[in-house]
This record gives structure tokens, C-alpha cells and sequence, in this order.
């Protein structure tokens, strides 16, 4: 896990790619606590994956 996140680091500061596309691993970790706690479009992540649990809990198989 530790060379995922590593490679991922020298990859994102190599701005091969612009960073809306391949951020550092910090930056999605400060976003996802931010989601997590303060929420998004006025409900944190916890909310928004119950809500989309259901969703596909109420869906018919096949």
C-alpha cells in the first residue's frame, strides 16, 4: 500500500497530469475528512452512501 501511495505522490508532483485529474494523496485525504464531516450539498458522505444504498437496495435484480 505504502509504494501505491508513493508512486502515486511522485506521479501527482511530476504534474504529468494537471492535478484535477491526479491530485496528491493529501489533498483527497483532507477532502474526504471535509465530506465526511462537514458534509456536501448539505449532507455529509455518510448520508450520501445511505441514501445511495437504498437506491440500489429498492431496485429490482436483473
Amino acid at each position: 500500500m505504502a509504494v501505491l501511495v508513493g508512486v502515486w505522490q511522485v506521479v501527482a508532483m511530476a504534474r504529468i497530469w494537471p492535478p484535477v485529474f491526479v491530485p496528491e494523496p493529501a489533498d483527497v485525504w483532507r477532502q474526504l475528512i471535509r465530506t465526511s464531516t462537514q458534509g456536501y450539498s448539505g449532507y455529509t458522505l455518510a448520508e450520501h452512501l445511505l441514501a445511495s444504498l437504498r437506491r440500489s437496495a429498492a431496485r429490482p435484480a436483473g
